[in-house]
């Protein structure tokens, strides 16, 4: 196949999802001459009109991310990341910040090992991989799994955040980690659980029984993060922006 039938291939396969106006826009610019440019236009002002009226795009990026790609892979989809922090052994978390979404990818050399996305908005409600065709959001941690393996979590003035993982299995021995979250600065799907959090946190600083307040949080936090990897919750909760990083950077 030479380069023109190759870019003729090309051009049909976007310009079939756009409306006629914007097709002959673009058209015309590549008719000018700049074929690379031309796409890259077409590309761009797609997903501008789309991610008003819809959350398709958003989706669609979300998608390509998980555990195991290689870094220029997942990149190819969400694009550079705004922030970058080291963490120990080499580990690092890069941070995609959108309108709708926080995606942390952790990354060892080009090597991605986990990631978590989080909803900023509430109408942002991508299907949770893996989870039964549940969308996040959509119901409290009990009600998806009614026991988890581990779980870190804080109630403070800097941060309050719940973080779960639990290991599953995908078939075939594939074993991994699934996480499911919720941070006071993400979407809030349905009422705030701040007063559960609030009673479980206290009762852990306190030294006392917390496995009823335990049941309580986990009765009534709706995820607004969700991932998989092969790291430990330890690690993860190391890498979770403060809300004061988020606003500085977003």
């Amino acid at each position: 196949m030479d380069k023109v039938e190759l870019h003729n291939q090309k051009i049909s396969a976007i310009t079939n999802r756009l409306p006629t106006w914007l097709v002959s826009l673009v058209l015309l610019f590549v008719g000018l001459g700049n074929f690379t440019d031309s796409i890259e236009l077409m590309k761009n002002v797609y997903e501008s009109i789309s991610s008003k009226f819809s959350n398709q795009v958003e989706y669609d990026r979300t998608r390509h991310v998980r555990a195991g790609l290689n870094l220029a892979y997942v990149q190819d989809y969400i694009g550079e990341p705004q922030l970058l922090k080291e963490l120990d052994g080499g580990l690092q978390v890069r941070y995609y910040i959108d309108e709708k979404y926080l995606i942390s990818l952790y990354t060892q050399g080009e090597r991605v090992s986990a990631y978590l996305i989080f909803a900023r908005e509430d109408h942002f409600q991508p299907d949770m991989q893996g989870m039964n065709e549940q969308s996040l959001g959509d119901s409290p941690l009990f009600q998806l799994r009614q026991n988890t393996d581990r779980v870190a979590f804080e109630h403070s003035r800097n941060i309050a955040y719940f973080l779960e993982s639990k290991e599953v299995n995908f078939g075939g021995g594939y074993l991994t980690n699934s996480y499911l979250g919720w941070v006071n600065y993400a979407a809030q799907f349905g009422p705030s659980p701040s007063p559960q959090l609030g009673a479980l946190y206290e009762a852990e600083m306190l030294g006392e029984n917390s496995a009823g307040k335990l049941t309580a949080a986990r009765e009534h936090i709706r995820p607004n993060a969700f991932g998989y990897g092969e790291l430990s919750i330890e690690q993860l909760q190391r890498g979770l922006l403060t809300s004061a990083e988020l606003r500085f950077f977003d």
